[in-house]
């Protein structure tokens, strides 16, 4: 259900592996720096979910599916932050048409 700790770990996790992770078949280049920081965020939202997910029994309800998902919601952000510089600085067209790629 979206909302929960259990659907926002899902969901951080299929991002995390399409887009994140070293083997990842569609892999945002980020600098590693912000790579390893993404990586630490996830281990950290794995970590908390299991420990006070309230979806699995060891929270008090609401309350403690609030307060994960406020302390989660920005896991991906620096990355999401490197992309939007990338985009802004037009790097891809700029790629495109330097000589190596020719």
């Amino acid at each position: 259900m979206p909302g929960s700790c259990d659907y926002m770990n899902r969901t951080a996790s299929k991002i995390y592996q399409k887009y994140i992770e070293d083997k990842a078949k569609q892999q945002v280049n980020v600098p590693h720096a912000i790579f390893q920081q993404v990586h630490e965020n996830m281990l950290s939202l794995q970590a908390s979910s299991t420990a006070n997910n309230p979806n699995t029994g060891s929270g008090s309800g609401s309350g403690n599916t609030t307060k994960f998902l406020q302390q989660n919601r920005y896991i991906f952000k620096p990355a999401q932050e490197e992309v939007y510089k990338m985009m802004k600085l037009d790097a891809f067209a700029k790629f495109k048409e330097s000589k190596e790629v020719r």
